[in-house]
């Protein structure tokens, strides 16, 4: 697994990576960051996929934003993140608060996804 970073509204954005084959991004529920996704992360991975677990902004090693955000703040975030790092399709897994970023942006975007898959989703 490798440990990267990127700035993205002028805030540090740490994210982890692992694997090849269709990418997968995994956005984490509230109060929690990537830590607690790596055994996963490593398993889906075995199993032939490229698989993105970011910090969202104001958790993990991710600087919070100025102002609070919204759903639709982490939405956007998102979005940005995947074009940051060259993901223009992508299948997107969202546990809890991250679930209910996801489905938002399915229904909002449903062009750059190959597939939702939502994990005790706050919806």
């Amino acid at each position: 697994m490798e440990e990267r970073t990127t700035t993205l509204h002028g805030l540090r954005v740490n994210y982890t990576i692992e694997g090849s084959g269709p990418s997968l991004l995994v956005l984490h529920g509230w109060g929690k960051g990537s830590d607690p996704y790596v055994k996963i992360q490593k398993d889906i991975a075995s199993q032939g996929c490229y698989v993105v677990v970011p910090d969202l902004p104001g958790f993990g090693k991710s600087s919070p934003p100025a102002t609070v955000w919204g759903v639709e703040e982490y939405v956007d975030f998102v979005l940005r993140f995947a074009d940051t790092i060259g993901l223009r399709k992508f299948f997107l897994l969202g546990h809890s608060f991250g679930g209910q970023v996801a489905l938002k942006l399915a229904v909002e975007h449903p062009d750059r996804l190959q597939g939702l898959i939502l994990c005790a989703a706050a919806v």
